[in-house]
C-alpha cells in the first residue's frame, strides 16, 4: 500500500488531529479500494490521475514522477503507484540516468530519443533551450546572466544540448554564441507516419482492456482526444501522438 503524504496533526488541537488522522484513512482507504478493484478487472482508466499521467507522459514524454506529481497536483507516492500499474500494463516504460527515473509511453519514441528527451526535461536544459529559442546568438556570458545559472552549471547544460543536437555553438571571436537548431522541426515533420502507428498501438491496446470501444473524437497533427471506457462511464483524455511538436 502506497504511504499517502498527509499531515495527521493540522493544528494545535486534538480535534484537528483527529480530523487529519481520519482523513488520512479515508484515502488509504479509497487507494486499497481501487487496488482490490483494479485486481478484479476494472477497467484500468477509470482513474483521471492515471488518464492525467499518460496524457502528459504522450505529450512532454522523459519525465520524472516528482514532475508530473507536481503538474496533476497529486502526491508523489500516489503518481507511483499508477505508474507502476501503468508500466505493469505496458502502457509506460521507464529509463534510468544515474539515480534519476523518467518514465515515457511505450510505442511514442524509440530507445536512442530516450536521451535528447531527457536532455529536453531537466529543468536547466529546458530553460537554457527556451532562451536560446527565444534569442538566437546569445554568448555564454550572456545566457548567465539572462538565467541566473553559475557559468559551471551553464556549461554542463549546454553540453548535453549540443551532444543531442539541439544546440549548436558557433565560434565569435575569443567566445562561442549559441542556437537552436532546426533538429525538433525536422523530426517533428518526419514524424507522421510514427504518430498513426502509436495511436493505432494504443487504442488497440486500450479496446483490449473491455468495455465499448475507444472512439477519436477530434484529431490533430500533434495530438488527439479521445473518449474511452465502459457504456455510461465515458471520459475524455488528450493523447499526444508527436512529441517533437508538443515537448516545448
Amino acid at each position: 500500500m502506497p504511504r499517502i503524504r498527509g499531515s495527521s496533526t493540522w493544528g494545535g488541537d486534538g480535534l484537528d488531529k483527529s480530523l487529519g488522522k481520519a482523513m488520512e484513512s479515508a484515502l488509504k482507504e479509497d487507494v486499497c479500494t481501487e487496488r482490490s478493484a483494479e485486481r478484479g478487472g476494472r477497467f484500468i482508466f477509470i482513474n483521471p490521475c492515471r488518464r492525467d499521467i499518460l496524457s502528459i507522459l504522450t505529450l512532454v514524454p522523459c519525465q520524472g514522477a516528482a514532475e508530473i506529481s507536481r503538474k496533476i497536483n497529486v502526491n508523489l507516492n500516489t503518481v507511483m503507484w499508477h505508474i507502476d500499474v501503468l508500466m505493469a500494463r505496458g502502457y509506460v516504460l521507464e529509463r534510468r540516468f544515474g539515480s534519476r527515473r523518467v518514465f515515457f509511453p511505450e510505442g511514442l519514441i524509440s530507445g536512442d530519443e530516450v536521451g535528447m528527451f531527457h536532455a529536453i526535461n531537466r529543468f536547466r536544459s529546458r530553460m537554457i533551450l527556451s532562451d536560446v529559442m527565444d534569442v538566437p546568438g546569445m554568448s555564454g556570458t550572456e545566457l548567465v546572466r539572462h538565467t541566473d545559472l553559475s557559468r559551471q552549471t551553464l556549461s554542463k547544460s549546454l553540453r548535453s544540448l549540443e551532444r543531442q543536437g539541439l544546440v549548436s555553438a558557433v565560434a565569435d571571436g575569443s567566445r562561442n554564441r549559441y542556437y537552436p537548431t532546426n533538429l525538433l522541426a525536422e523530426r517533428g515533420e518526419t514524424f507522421y507516419e510514427r504518430s498513426k502507428g502509436f495511436a493505432d498501438f494504443l487504442l488497440n491496446k486500450i479496446r483490449g482492456e473491455g468495455g465499448d470501444n475507444p472512439a477519436i473524437i477530434k484529431k490533430g497533427l500533434d495530438r488527439l482526444i479521445i473518449e474511452i471506457g465502459p457504456r455510461g462511464s465515458r471520459s475524455s483524455m488528450e493523447i499526444g501522438v508527436n512529441p517533437y511538436l508538443t515537448a516545448l
